[in-house]
């Protein structure tokens, strides 16, 4: 029988949570994640109010098509972006470069005049299905409110089509194209109007292609969970590539598993974390290839790395493992603390710290660890403090001696947790 000792449990957990409540869980929850220019809409009512959007495939079919390509090519950062956003904060558009509709049939016109703005600013905007052609509350419209922005017209109702033993090829931006499926529903009912038809079968439209100001779109009328995934994949990397997206980091060895990884940032601070497999077929370690050159710490040992533009990474041969890199366009040049002197027992003292680094890249958002060591040699813990960083990197915590603490020369200890680099100063505990 397993052991299952709550004492070996925690023997194996308690580095991990040293390292997470020292600094580093602290910082990742500051950040946010690095866009990647990708985004899924999510549309509340295609979902759960418009039971007629079953006929082209469901938007949760598609979701997970897409999804399921997109963590194949090494997007993992993409985006879910709600009618809501769309109506209330139009501007969480521009960091996207692609936007897909699966199966959105239900837009309102908020949402679409979002979506246009977003095309005409050079964005490349996908539908799939009968994308636009109901209202908010799911009313079938007699014209698709993106019809002029796909180059298409739909007319009411959609006419429900099957199509079988579908394989067809196209060209697009250079590259050989293949649709392949054995029976799929697509909508009789579209036509092209400006935009230029790509695929056809029995005379249906199946892929159109449009200039809209200065971006692009793409309207796929039939249902791509249906579709043979190698070849779906190649035609949607085709589409990220043009949209000029890419995985963020390279890994080596290549494997068939998808290696897990995550990228956060924090002002001009890129925090990289990487999952190591030690299972079979798995990635397990060997080189992260970064997007350029970049001034690397190990933030889990607080070491400087060098300038880099691969880091060499080693799993464990037993458990999973996690490694966390902090990615930087300068280094770090040194941390600053400023502190009274001296200081009385049963008292406040404030202590400011700053990071500076060099050349003009900005310190703020950074966590900065404050620990204090008595006069013992003992590390109190429970003075422990988190400094966040603001106002040209610079932060404070506040620290209130106990009336019973020795006295005399303690010292003050202040790391910045991203790269490891630390400074200490004494003060007089009286």
């Amino acid at each position: 029988m397993a052991d299952l000792s709550y004492t070996d449990f925690f023997k194996t957990q308690l580095p991990d949570l040293k390292l997470i409540f020292g600094g580093i869980g602290q910082l990742l929850r500051t950040c946010k994640v690095k866009p990647s220019g990708v985004a899924i809409h999510w549309s509340q009512s295609s979902r759960y109010g418009a039971p007629a959007a079953d006929e082209f495939g469901t938007p949760s079919e598609a979701d997970a098509r897409l999804i399921g390509i997109l963590k194949r090519e090494g997007i993992l950062n993409w985006d879910y972006i709600t009618g809501c956003q769309l109506e209330n904060k139009p501007s969480i558009t521009e960091v996207e470069k692609v936007i897909f509709l699966p199966v959105s049939q239900c837009l309102s016109e908020k949402e679409s005049a979002t979506l246009k703005r977003f095309v005409k600013k050079g964005g490349l905007l996908v539908g799939i299905g009968p994308v636009g052609s109901r209202n908010a509350f799911g009313k079938e419209l007699t014209q698709g409110l993106l019809d002029t922005t796909f180059g298409v017209k739909m007319s009411a109702p959609a006419e429900v089509c099957r199509i079988r033993n579908l394989d067809t090829k196209f060209e697009w931006k250079g590259k050989s194209l293949r649709l392949l499926s054995n029976s799929n529903k697509v909508n009789k009912s579209i036509i092209a109007v400006r935009g230029k038809v790509l695929a056809k079968a029995d005379g249906i439209p199946l892929i159109i292609h449009n200039h809209y100001g200065k971006g692009e779109t793409l309207f796929v009328n039939l249902n791509i969970s249906r579709c043979d995934l190698e070849l779906t994949t190649e035609i949607f990397r085709c589409i990220i590539e043009n949209a000029g997206v890419s995985p963020y980091v390279q890994f080596l060895p290549k494997t068939d598993s998808t290696v897990r990884f995550g990228v956060l940032e924090k002002g001009d601070l890129t925090l990289l974390g990487v999952l190591m497999d030690h299972r079979p077929g798995k990635w397990n370690g060997g080189k992260v290839i970064l997007p350029e050159l970049m001034h690397v710490y190990d933030v889990k040992k607080g070491k400087y790395l060098g300038r880099l533009k691969e880091i060499k990474v080693t799993g464990k041969t037993e458990v999973q493992s996690a490694a966390l890199f902090a990615l930087q366009d300068e280094c770090i040049k040194d941390v600053l603390i400023k502190v009274a002197k001296s200081v009385k027992r049963n008292k406040e003292v404030t202590i400011v710290c700053e990071v500076r680094a060099e050349g003009r890249f900005s310190c703020n958002g950074r966590v900065v660890r404050i620990q204090l060591r008595g006069p013992d040699g003992k590390l109190y813990t429970h003075y422990r403090r988190m400094a966040y960083l603001k106002n040209g990197g610079r932060g404070k915590a506040i620290v209130e001696f106990a009336i019973n603490d020795p006295t005399g020369y303690w010292e003050v200890i202040a790391t910045d947790i991203a790269s490891g680099v630390t400074a200490t100063t004494k003060v007089v505990l009286n």
